[in-house]
């Protein structure tokens, strides 16, 4: 059933008859939150752009300033619980310059959310990849080049070409996941 980090937000809160897919625990929760997945990452020796959660606003300036600009705002997780209702930001905003990036991370706080600062990393292939796995095998693999983001900038990918993940560029993301 397609569904949207909200609603898993909220399955991961309620009790169901049967199981969910994903499921929505503790493992799931610390790869979908961006500040978890960078301590991992570090911890794995895999690249992951610089990442900082300022708690306060004035925290903002010092992680703005050790990324640099242009920066990168985001919720550290695009779905969350607050008082029982799911509170949701998807995708990131790229900010030129100090002010608007203040203004997106009070913008996301405002919202009950916890917000990050990222470096921006320039790209100029982009490569989504998704493994499923059950009993220590993979039962699919679906890895796609994207060729054009919304906003431009970056974002959500809307025009995809699908790569094999048995050869070429897209059995290298897949041997780096």
């Amino acid at each position: 059933i397609p569904t949207d980090d909200g609603t898993l937000e909220r399955l991961g809160a309620v009790t169901l008859a049967a199981p969910s897919v994903p499921v929505v625990d503790a493992a799931w929760r610390r790869l979908t939150d961006k500040l978890e997945l960078a301590e991992l990452c570090r911890a794995a020796g895999v690249a992951y752009p610089k990442t900082f959660a300022p708690t306060t606003q004035e925290d903002d300036a010092a992680a703005l300033a050790a990324v640099g600009a242009p920066a990168v705002v985001k919720a550290a997780r695009s779905a969350s619980l607050r008082d029982g209702s799911v509170v949701a930001h998807s995708g990131a905003l790229i900010t030129m310059d100090v002010a608007s990036a203040r203004a997106s991370l009070a913008s996301l706080r405002s919202r009950g959310l916890r917000p990050l600062v990222q470096e921006r990393i320039r790209r100029s292939d982009k490569v989504n990849l998704t493994i499923f796995r059950r009993g220590g095998t993979s039962e699919m693999r679906f890895v796609y080049r994207v060729l054009r983001d919304v906003p431009l900038t970056g974002g959500i990918a809307m025009a995809l070409e699908t790569m094999t993940p048995a050869g070429g560029d897209g059995a290298q993301a897949v041997a780096a996941l």
